[in-house]
């Protein structure tokens, strides 16, 4: 029963939220796209459960494991109390306990296993994910119409709608690793605690979720708070200097640095040694590569193919063939995202470096790894997201670009004249 009050109710929090985020001229048909999205997802979680699309999705997708875990933990909440469960609790939890703990946590108010409970979760983050991706863009000056365009392809992608209709944790991943992103462009803009609070509330996800895009995203936040379009000089030292007594104190104080870089190093050491690789390269989108063991000699072609694959040319599976449309959308987006990417470096090197230093290391980390094309099309999803977002923004006419540039002159020349401490310098929200 609580499966279906929650389907009904989330939709109803994501129309409150998007009146409260989007302009009334675009409000009904964002409220009315976020909708649609919402019961396709619905529908596809239907279609998941008696229909297998890709070899490692659909029926025997590890959707599975995070129910079976989830319903574990909220029986052990029976007995024990409630806690926070984690592999200290339950071994196979592993590092990925948030998910676990939400569905277990919607199961235990249920009475049972509701599978469509958990789903709806997962369907309203990702809905709300590219509410938040659809405003940010229009604060970076893109153009409405296109912004609104490629957010209704992205939310219809067919991988992006298989992995986030069902109780994969895909949703939940993107939903905190571009909450990081997006609260590292807002801070770039202007400084504000409850940007920075978001940050450290999606670090915490994160690492609770998918550990290693904690170091991934850490990069951007702090470059949004230190700016590099060097007109802000006083905020860039100020931030610089507050960044390093805290990191000095927080390592001072707790081996919290070194347990995280071990568990990264860990898990990027296991996603890419020859056994894992091999494993994964048995299903039927496999592929491997000829350089003797050493995938840094073949890492151009690896990006290539972890960005842009499948090709058309390529056989396989229905799933497979369907994998080409997200294939074709990627590159579209990709080609209009490095297209314009040299305008916007002269207009806001800020804004490039904070995406950059999200896609470039995780493109290549999950290059190194790869071994199956379904897999890369599930891991990739992130930043395919983030070419989506840039996409949005440069896709420019020059006029466009010509308002945008004396809208970032203007946003830095009222920088300079606030004087430090006074309430718009520490960031009132607009």
């Amino acid at each position: 029963m609580l499966g279906i009050l929650l389907a009904l109710a989330l939709p109803v929090l994501l129309v409150v939220m998007a009146n409260a985020l989007v302009a009334p001229a675009d409000r009904a048909r964002f409220v009315g796209l976020l909708l649609a999205a919402y019961v396709a997802r619905l529908a596809a979680f239907w279609i998941s459960m008696n229909v297998e699309f890709f070899t490692n999705g659909g029926t025997s997708g590890d959707w599975v494991q995070y129910q079976v875990l989830g319903d574990m933990t909220a029986k052990m909440w029976n007995l024990r109390g409630f806690f926070y469960a984690t592999k200290e609790d339950i071994i196979w939890i592993g590092h990925a306990s948030l998910p676990v703990n939400i569905f277990a946590f919607v199961f235990y108010l249920n009475g049972e296993v509701t599978m469509i409970g958990g789903a709806v979760i997962v369907v309203f983050f990702t809905c709300l994910n590219s509410l938040n991706a659809y405003s940010l863009a229009i604060e970076c000056g893109a153009n409405r119409e296109k912004a609104f365009r490629i957010t209704a392809v992205m939310l219809f992608l067919p991988s992006f709608v298989l992995y986030t209709c069902h109780m994969y944790k895909d949703g939940l991943v993107i939903f905190f690793v571009f909450g990081a992103l997006a609260a590292a462009i807002r801070l770039s803009k202007k400084f504000s605690v409850l940007q920075l609070a978001i940050a450290a509330t999606c670090f915490v996800s994160l690492y609770l979720v998918r550990n290693y895009l904690l170091f991934v995203a850490a990069g951007p936040v702090l470059v949004g708070l230190v700016g590099l379009n060097g007109k802000a000089f006083g905020r860039t030292l100020v931030a610089i200097f507050a960044l390093s007594i805290i990191g000095l104190a927080i390592a001072a104080a707790s081996n919290i640095f070194t347990d995280l870089a071990t568990e990264a190093q860990t898990t990027f050491e296991m996603g890419t040694s020859a056994n894992v690789v091999k494993s994964n390269a048995q299903g039927g989108s496999g592929v491997q590569f000829d350089d003797g063991g050493n995938p840094w000699a073949t890492l151009p072609i690896r990006i290539i193919v972890t960005l842009f694959a499948p090709f058309p040319w390529e056989g396989g599976s229905l799933g497979f063939h369907i994998g080409k449309i997200d294939a074709a959308v990627t590159t579209f987006l990709a080609y209009k995202a490095f297209r314009g990417l040299p305008q916007l470096w002269r207009k806001d090197r800020t804004l490039v470096a904070i995406i950059l230093l999200f896609v470039v290391p995780l493109t290549v980390a999950y290059a190194l790894g790869l071994a199956n094309v379904g897999l890369v099309l599930r891991q990739r999803m992130p930043i395919v997201f983030v070419f989506s977002f840039l996409a949005a923004i440069v896709w420019k006419s020059e006029e466009e670009w010509g308002a945008y540039a004396s809208k970032i002159e203007a946003d830095d020349e009222g920088d300079d004249e606030k004087p430090e401490g006074s309430a718009d310098s520490v960031g009132q929200e607009t």
